[in-house]
């Protein structure tokens, strides 16, 4: 590959003008091929920082890669055309999805923990279609457990709906 004086090649460090040729990238340090990123962080104005692979023909995520986001989001994971397709969303609220994305929402299978105040679930394995769950099983604050089919998302405000076929888990406690 034929390099000009100006190409960036190796390790380096670049601070972008806030121009709009520039999008909302701030910064970049890291590894360069062929004027490129290839391996490195990225921070962006709105203060978004993604450290991990790049694709080699443009600046978007693709490859292993973790993003933080100002608010205290962080999603880790496979990432492919700058989306998260696998891996780890901790919403920074207790809240933590691992599984399957796409196009940035919960989809394919995958496993959504809540936090200890969630005053509706503990857990929600299965699959999700669109950042809703589907079908699947689901632990509940009280310990009632259900194992089926959903019309919305558990946690969404309108959620707690199980909509289709499913079993019902009632767990009683008995006094003495």
């Amino acid at each position: 590959m034929f390099h000009t004086f100006f190409d960036r090649h190796g390790e380096g460090k670049c601070v972008y003008p806030a121009i709009a040729l520039y999008g909302d990238r701030k910064s970049f340090e890291g590894i360069w091929q062929e004027d490129h990123f290839r391996h490195g962080k990225l921070t962006h104005r709105d203060g978004r920082v993604y450290t991990g692979d790049f694709n080699r023909l443009n600046v978007d995520r693709n490859g292993k890669g973790v993003c933080v986001y100002p608010d205290g989001r962080t999603c880790y994971g496979e990432w492919k055309n700058n989306k998260a397709v696998h891996g780890k969303y901790d919403y920074g609220d207790g809240k933590v999805y691992t599984g399957d994305f796409k196009d940035g929402h919960r989809h394919g299978k995958g496993k959504c923990v809540y936090p200890t105040n969630h005053p509706n679930f503990r857990s929600v394995i299965g699959t999700w279609e669109n950042d809703d769950a589907k079908e699947g099983f689901c632990v509940f604050r009280s310990g009632n457990k259900y194992n089926g089919q959903w019309g919305k998302t558990p946690g969404k405000e309108g959620g707690n709906q199980r909509h289709g076929q499913g079993v019902c888990y009632y767990y009683r406690r008995v006094s003495k």
